[in-house]
């Protein structure tokens, strides 16, 4: 298989090295993924624009909708990027694992999301009347579905660039559940 490598800032295009110099600037460093991504002269913009989009969700309920994708496609960079993202939301380490594992006890509207969340994910979209019901029974509604199409598609990015380039993850390592 081929090795991928992670471009320096001097070796992507122009537009996309000011990104990435900003980036490193407010974040201290510049995540392996963005580098990767700024491969393209037009991906790295795309894609912050879809992933920096506000949609209908909390924070809490972002990370939840990510861990279980990331989870479903075993792509352990980004289960390590959001399992920081989701400790910095407010979950406990004990609560992501239960958010991983598909198996919420601790918030009832959230297990709602996290299952619907699997069902598109795994199904293609053809979820089962009982799910889409218990979403919408916690109080979820058209425009969460919605966003919530769009965050899946969002993560679906990085998880499949993550899972075809196995590019060093450079946030802390989680572990397989």
């Amino acid at each position: 298989m081929k090795t991928f490598q992670v471009p320096q800032i001097n070796q992507v295009p122009a537009t996309n090295a000011k990104t990435l110099e900003n980036m490193k600037a407010s974040m201290g460093f510049v995540p392996n993924i963005f580098a990767f991504i700024a491969n393209s002269s037009n991906g790295l913009s795309a894609y912050l624009r879809l992933s920096k989009t506000m949609l209908s969700f909390s924070d809490m309920e972002k990370e939840v909708i990510s861990l279980v994708a990331s989870e479903i496609r075993k792509c352990k960079y980004c289960l390590s990027a959001h399992t920081v993202t989701a400790q910095k939301a407010g979950f406990t380490h004990e609560q992501i694992i239960e958010i991983r594992k598909g198996n919420i006890s601790f918030d009832k509207k959230l297990a709602a999301l996290a299952n619907l969340t699997r069902s598109l994910v795994t199904s293609n979209g053809k979820v089962d009347n009982e799910t889409l019901t218990a979403f919408y029974n916690q109080g979820y509604n058209d425009e969460n579905l919605v966003d919530l199409t769009i965050a899946v598609a969002t993560i679906t990015i990085t998880n499949f660039i993550n899972n075809i380039t196995e590019i060093p993850v450079d946030f802390p390592l989680t572990q397989d559940i």
